[in-house]
């Protein structure tokens, strides 16, 4: 299960353009390789981007094929047997009318198709002699189904085996139906006549290929989430695919595999608490789930973890999440003014308490952000191609209390570079992702300002907005206003997405709040 971002490989040697892909461990006994490479014709990186994505197309649609050859089972086998008798039914009828094929003609043929056995001495050798007539049958059935992609992959061998037998049968029913239909049509047809079996997708069957299809459809969850999502929606598959399919996933299986994590067998190897594995493992697990059995997708019948959770004791409960206290909320502000190397801890716990910001949003926000409209300046808190917001209602524009002004923000803002962020760093991780690292320092940071800030229910960078609903709350200000200032959603559709208009109305809330400090 791969995470990374493929692109165009220059050949060291030639300077050729290649597409490249890691076939993964599970797929490769049947694709025959460790990696699908070709060659984009070009030595041009511009034009090797524009022929990459069709490529790798192919080598995706490859290893799905692959994926469903792998799983191959009862299902698949009754479905190509239907196809495969109802093609042959159809080529038989249409032989014997345009030939006029009288009762003698249909017994003939009967008859040399069960002398197919006769070829063997014994009961192993009669079974390969009806194995060898169905194989290049079962063989032309994989191709044209595109399950072998002319013969580069390698269909697992009992299963072939069990496909030639049955089509073995199915030449049987199929000659006696159509000496039926010619000779005999008033008669109805057996009750053991063929009849294709529901189609599972691949996904009801494949974790991996469940998991391929819901990351393509959001991709638009940061990189880091996708990674720790799938990396727990692996390891549940490899714990739970020994002996079922994503469609045969209960309740029961579910909270087995929770005990078991909670329990060490997850991906650290250590015991973890209920709530852990609940906000974890089962919140990713459930979360794929809840995807795939939406009506429109037709995926899974039903979501078997809808509601599952481990009871969570209260000694793992820990004090319930509050807000600051305006005595706690003034000593941090008051250490953030003696703060003189630091931009981002000197700025942020201010922007915290007063725009009732998530931190991301505050570390992710440009010196392009900040506004002004009728004299009131404002920070625009909104989603770009590089950042991401938490949700639609987080798209708002936050005025700027007196405060913030007054401690000299917009005097730092305008000694930056127009197109700079407002705490410049080079703090990217693997994943894109800037603000991880100023943040956790940060949180640190207000660790040491408020020491007796440890199991008193308080998250020291959250707990400022926490601060901010309840001081809004306490000035008497709409709730339908907090909700605009904080980016939380609002019982009206109207008020999806906030901007500039709104702040002079979001204005003469905001300095409603009396700074701690």
């Amino acid at each position: 299960m791969s995470f990374t971002m493929a692109h165009p490989q220059k050949h060291p040697k030639t300077g050729m353009y290649w597409a490249r892909k890691v076939v993964p461990a599970h797929l490769r006994p049947i694709v025959g390789k460790r990696e699908l490479k070709l060659t984009l014709q070009t030595k041009c990186p511009r034009e090797a981007r524009k022929r990459f994505p069709q490529v790798l197309h192919q080598f995706e649609a490859m290893l799905k094929a692959a994926e469903h050859a792998l799983h191959l089972g009862a299902d698949d086998l009754q479905s190509f047997a239907t196809e495969y008798y109802q093609a042959r039914l159809k080529q038989l009828l249409d032989e014997a009318r345009r030939n006029h094929w009288s009762l003698d003609d249909h017994e003939a043929m009967q008859y040399s198709l069960s002398l197919v056995p006769d070829k063997g001495r014994d009961e192993d050798e009669q079974h390969q002699s009806v194995v060898d007539w169905g194989l290049p049958r079962a063989k032309a059935l994989m191709e044209s189904a595109g399950l072998t992609q002319g013969n580069r992959f390698t269909i697992p061998q009992p299963f072939m085996e069990a496909l030639a037998q049955t089509l073995y049968r199915m030449e049987h029913k199929a000659l006696q139906a159509a000496e039926r239909e010619q000779h005999y049509p008033h008669l109805p047809p057996p009750e053991d006549t063929p009849k294709a079996a529901p189609v599972r997708p691949l996904e009801a069957r494949s974790f991996d290929a469940l998991w391929d299809s819901y990351s393509k459809a959001n991709v638009h969850l940061s990189p880091k989430t996708l990674e720790d999502w799938g990396r727990m929606w692996s390891h549940f598959g490899q714990w739970a695919g020994e002996t079922h399919a994503p469609d045969q996933i209960t309740p029961q299986t579910l909270l087995r595999y929770a005990e078991a994590v909670r329990n060490g067998a997850g991906l650290s190897g250590r015991s973890l608490s209920a709530k852990r594995v609940n906000e974890g493992y089962l919140a990713a697990i459930s979360t794929v789930f809840r995807w795939a059995s939406r009506p429109e997708r037709g995926l899974l019948q039903t979501n078997p973890a809808e509601a599952v959770k481990l009871p969570v004791p209260r000694s793992e409960q820990g004090p319930r999440r509050r807000g600051y206290t305006r005595e706690e909320a003034g000593t941090i502000l008051k250490a953030a003014r003696g703060e003189t190397e630091r931009a981002y801890v000197r700025r942020t716990p201010w922007l915290l308490a007063f725009t009732g910001a998530r931190v991301s949003e505050i570390l992710n926000a440009r010196v392009a952000d900040i506004g002004e409209t009728q004299g009131i300046p404002f920070l625009w808190i909104r989603e770009t191609e590089d950042t991401r917001l938490k949700n639609t209602w987080s798209n708002r524009c936050v005025p700027l209390h007196p405060a913030l002004v007054d401690e000299g923000f917009l005097e730092y803002v305008a000694s930056l570079p127009k197109d700079d962020f407002l705490f410049p760093g080079d703090w990217e991780d693997k994943h894109g992702d800037r603000t991880k690292t100023p943040a956790n320092r940060l949180r640190d940071w207000l660790n040491k300002a408020l020491p007796t800030m440890k199991g008193q229910g308080l998250a020291p960078n959250h707990s400022f907005r926490h601060w901010l609903i309840g001081e809004l709350r306490e000035a008497g200000v709409d709730g339908d206003i907090q909700r605009q200032l904080t980016g939380h959603k609002s019982g009206a559709d109207v008020h999806s997405r906030y901007g500039p208009a709104d702040i002079p109305r979001l204005h003469r809330a905001i300095i409603k709040v009396k700074t701690p400090v």
